[in-house]
């Protein structure tokens, strides 16, 4: 059984099994003893008096098995040192009563013990749920305070935010600033149903222009739009405001 809870242990069964091993360990050994006290003489029966509450304490306050393992080998030790003596009609080894008490007062500590650390389990794991939720939901709310909720795109504030930290950086940069022509007689006409279409299509053409993924496209107002090139010449972005205007067109 020993080698059996070892290897268990070692494999990494499940912990039902685990538990049943570790459980059939622990009726085991004081069986033994139990058996070996029964077919003893007199005086040594008198010796180990006691003994069988110690084993108790150890099986559900030190290694504490899980409560309905530890009743079923308590009750399954007290059953052995009950019933085999008095089977051979030899002297019950230890004090009965105070093996029965033992056994309700360390099963009741063990039910508290194991109770309070599944509730402290819960309570971490809960914990650690609520801070990923937070931790989600704080980026989350990063990404809708940077995003402009038509289009998709980067706002003024993520703009701003890219604009200062490439000037922090001291690294070449170019600009495009987009305005759309004659978007308010559009919107007038067709109505802003279909005007937000138009802006949702107009940024999707330009967005598709774009060479790099560190390339951004910020919505600053109604139908303007600024576009940041990082490492980007005035040659090259006029190459690409062209491919854009093109595009759109």
């Amino acid at each position: 059984i020993l080698i059996a809870v070892t290897f268990a242990i070692w494999w990494g069964v499940r912990p039902f099994i685990r538990e049943l091993l570790m459980m059939l360990a622990h009726i085991i050994a004081p069986a033994s003893m139990i058996l070996i006290i029964a077919v003893a003489q007199g005086s040594e029966v008198g010796a180990n008096r006691g003994a069988l509450t110690i084993v108790l304490l150890f099986i559900t306050v030190v290694v504490r098995l899980r409560f309905w393992f530890a009743v079923t080998a308590c009750l399954a030790i007290v059953a052995v040192q009950i019933g085999v003596p008095s089977l051979l009609g030899v002297p019950v080894p230890g004090n009965v009563p105070l093996v029965l008490v033992t056994l309700v007062a360390t099963l009741i500590a063990n039910y508290h013990l194991e109770r309070e650390s599944r509730l402290n389990y819960l309570q971490r794991l809960l914990n650690r749920i609520q801070g990923a939720r937070l931790a989600a939901t704080v980026v989350q709310l990063q990404d809708l305070s940077q995003r402009d909720p038509l289009t998709g795109l980067a706002n003024r504030r993520a703009l701003d935010a890219q604009l200062e930290q490439l000037c922090e950086k001291g690294e070449q940069f170019a600009v495009i600033m987009v305005d759309v022509d004659a978007f308010k007689a559009f919107n007038d006409c067709y109505g802003h149903v279909i005007g937000d279409d138009c802006l949702r299509r107009v940024a999707a053409m330009m967005r598709a222009s774009l060479r790099r993924t560190s390339d951004q496209i910020a919505r600053i107002g109604g139908e303007e739009f600024a576009v940041v090139l990082p490492q980007t010449s005035a040659e090259d972005a006029r190459i690409i405001a062209e491919r854009m205007r093109i595009a759109v067109s």
